[in-house]
């Protein structure tokens, strides 16, 4: 176990760097530490209970892990469910035969208390074992579940049971530290219910006085609250119970200097330059001024370099995971893989084939789950399983959170006198919520999340996706349905952003593929392959790539505050006449030209949407001053496309129609070529448009996709009918 510790954090540590060993630098803020620690103000002279609550990824483990192989003669470590499978975590490995003994020793417990009628059953489900109404205060009760524990920390010969009273001799304090301490899905393993197994095993701990520290991703989910009121019938009552919230645990922890200036080149700030950004957000908003005072964050000198925040917030299994793909595509390239390509790519191709392996290993990921991380609203207050199906932390402050490290990240339960309820930082259990991190301050896990732009598995589409939470919602009984149920503006709204930043993340050649795809759409041909007959097509193609590009979701307040590479999605107001705007990380670079698009989504009945009522939408939409428009509606009449256009002919169009069959083209020029308007399709002459004036476009490496100062403007309209009959954007429940 530990030559798997160390080869997991100090591999890429090397001699020469001037960097601690990951381990070493592990170990000194192990927050585990700070709770046993007589120094501390967490022992006193109680036994405690410590939860240690944090998503996949955190580093519970490798803390957990670390504690003991540094003292255990005074420690266990093991697993509340033994690992299964050939897929286990190299850790875990090394804990399975001490795991099964354990819980092999518990549930022998149990059997004897049935034996004895000490333990009742609900008749209701017999699986089920009130395990907090058992009584303990017979001091000659033997547990074989503490004579493992005996046995395995050196301090006994044989596993022979134990009572309470020949516990509490045993040389200590000792500290039991229980990993993957969640409610199975299913409590077919054991006789005895997840909870109720936890709750027993928690009760006997206490009354042998020793100390127990449970590392889970829900344990204050399954109704803790309930399960940790004090026995009446239990030995010992003075026990203290804590959270250690995710705060408290170590940032990722660099090995080498190279990660450092990787994370500083490839996620450093974008470019501050003020008139860029007062243009874009002008641009996109319509401020008078040039941008609203709170549209651009105020440059606080006190805040952390943008590599020092993405330390401080990613979540550090995901960016080591990231780290080695891209020394793998650095291998394949044969040379730095910053001499070759730029951040947003770098970034969109190293966590490309992350999600699968991510998978492997957090088998609970929910689909439902990452479908929530792509709306803006998730990202506020989301229920507490969401810890545990998806990536998500527990919501205990109000921004800004503490210090990560500082005392005030490991918190006390408090109880009331009266109800006997738990409340951590002054909030009921009960009412305990989860968030997502800003993508500002954390991309990493949106972009790996993202899956190469389809991360649902078999694969699913967002539509199909969105079809099963719209029908498990209606049963009420599962909160990451309901959670992903929420949605910015109408469901159509979110839905529309959620499809948007998803195709982003795919190879840019399968930019309209995949999108077709995520509306249910049939579509199996490249850009080059869609666009194969429009003269010029390099130019749309850099117009769509480079503004649906590395998108994540983001508040209007936060798009200028972005790491290089990434760009942004975020909701409009009424008031700036788009649901949505958005734009690739070279809007914010400075990289090339400012590239930005918007959306519109219309879901009327069809009874109501007539062609002029389109027309008039559309023509809207086009009244921003923007490169790329998306108008996705439920239903669109059949009209001539190119009249949404009429009063901007001065440009060169690109008019995109995603039907079942896939993506019409139509090529629209403006007045400046005189009778310019083409059909692009399989019956489409090639040299239709071959002789006509053609956009001059500066083909330098340096300036590649950038208009020079002869050029006419060229723009993109994306025109996306889902279905009047397409779920659930259908029926009298649409809004």
């Amino acid at each position: 176990m530990q030559n798997v510790l160390q080869e997991q954090l100090n591999r890429s540590w090397i001699l020469e760097t001037r960097l601690k060993r990951p381990l070493e630098a592990l170990s000194e803020i192990n927050p585990i530490d700070k709770i046993v620690s007589s120094k501390g103000k967490y022992t006193e002279s109680k036994v405690f209970c410590c939860l240690v609550e944090a998503c996949s990824g955190s580093g519970k483990s490798l803390c957990a892990v670390d504690f003991h192989l540094r003292h255990p003669q005074r420690s266990l470590y093991f697993l509340f469910r033994p690992p299964e499978g050939e897929a286990v975590q190299p850790l875990y490995k090394h804990a399975k035969d001490a795991s099964k003994l354990l819980n092999v020793a518990l549930d022998f417990d149990f059997l004897m208390l049935q034996i004895d009628g000490l333990a009742s059953t609900n008749s209701k489900n017999l699986q089920y074992v009130e395990a907090w109404s058992i009584d303990m205060s017979n001091i000659s009760m033997q547990w074989h579940f503490l004579g493992a524990i005996s046995f395995l920390c050196g301090q006994a010969r044989s596993m022979a049971p134990l009572t309470f009273e020949e516990a509490g001799k045993l040389k200590g304090p000792l500290y039991v530290l229980v990993d993957e301490a969640i409610p199975s899905e299913s409590d077919k393993l054991y006789s005895l219910s997840s909870m109720a197994r936890l709750v027993l095993m928690r009760r006997i701990l206490r009354n042998a006085r020793i100390n127990c520290i449970m590392l889970g991703t829900n344990t204050l989910v399954m109704n803790f609250n309930q399960a940790s009121t004090q026995a009446e019938s239990s030995r010992f009552q003075n026990d203290a119970l804590y959270c250690v919230t995710h705060r408290a645990l170590p940032p990722f922890i660099p090995s080498s200097n190279k990660h450092l200036e990787l994370l500083s080149r490839l996620f450093g700030a974008a470019k501050n330059d003020s008139e860029r950004n007062a243009q874009l957000l002008s641009r996109l908003f319509g401020a008078a001024e040039g941008f609203r005072k709170n549209d651009l964050l105020a440059q606080d000198p006190r805040r952390k370099k943008h590599e020092e925040e993405l330390l401080d917030e990613v979540n550090p299994w995901l960016l080591s995971l990231f780290f080695e793909r891209l020394a793998l595509l650095e291998a394949t390239l044969g040379q730095s893989v910053n001499e070759r390509k730029r951040a947003e790519i770098l970034i969109r191709e190293s966590v490309a084939s992350i999600l699968p392996e991510v998978r492997r290993d957090k088998l609970n990921l929910r689909d439902e789950s990452i479908y929530c991380m792509f709306q803006i609203a998730t990202h506020e207050s989301l229920s507490q399983i969401q810890i545990s199906k998806g990536f998500a932390q527990l919501n205990v402050w109000k921004d800004p959170p503490p210090a990560r490290g500082s005392d005030n990240t490991i918190i006390e339960f408090t109880r009331d006198l009266q109800s006997s309820h738990l409340s951590l930082n002054g909030l009921p259990v009960h009412s305990l919520t989860s968030r997502f991190s800003s993508a500002v301050k954390d991309p990493i896990t949106v972009a790996v999340c993202a899956g190469n732009g389809s991360p649902f598995q078999c694969p699913r589409s967002a539509l199909t996706v969105l079809q099963h939470i719209h029908s498990k919602q209606l049963a009420g009984d599962d909160p990451i349905t309901m959670d992903a149920y929420k949605r910015d503006g109408n469901v159509l709204e979110s839905f529309g952003a959620v499809v948007v930043m998803l195709s982003s993340w795919s190879k840019p050649q399968d930019l309209l593929k995949t999108f077709a795809f995520h509306c249910g759409m049939t579509e199996a041909r490249t850009l080059n392959q869609i666009l194969e007959q429009v003269e010029g097509k390099e130019s749309f193609i850099d117009i769509l790539t480079s503004s649906i590009s590395n998108l994540v979701p983001v508040r209007r307040g936060e798009i200028t505050s972005l790491h290089a590479g990434f760009g942004f999605y975020c909701r409009c107001s009424d008031s700036d006449c788009v649901d949505g705007a958005f734009g690739g990380p070279s809007s914010l670079t400075g990289a090339g030209d400012l590239i930005l698009g918007g959306a519109e989504f219309k879901n009327h009945k069809k009874a109501i949407v007539f062609p002029a009522n389109t027309k008039k939408n559309i023509s809207k939409l086009l009244q921003k001053d923007l490169d790329v428009f998306l108008y996705m509606a439920s239903y669109i009449p059949e009209f001539d496309m190119t009249e949404a256009i009429d009063n901007h002919l001065d440009d060169d169009w690109l008019v995109l129609r995603l039907r079942a069959t896939g993506w019409e083209v139509r090529v629209k020029q403006g007045h400046h070529v005189p009778g310019a308007e083409t059909n692009v399709g399989e019956d489409s002459e090639p040299d239709v448009i071959s002789d006509r004036k053609k956009r001059k476009f500066d083909h330098d490496k340096k300036t590649k996709g950038a208009m020079t100062s002869e050029s006419v403007k060229r723009r993109v309209l994306m025109v996306v009918e889902l279905g009047d009959q397409t779920q659930p954007f259908c029926g009298a429940g649409r809004c």
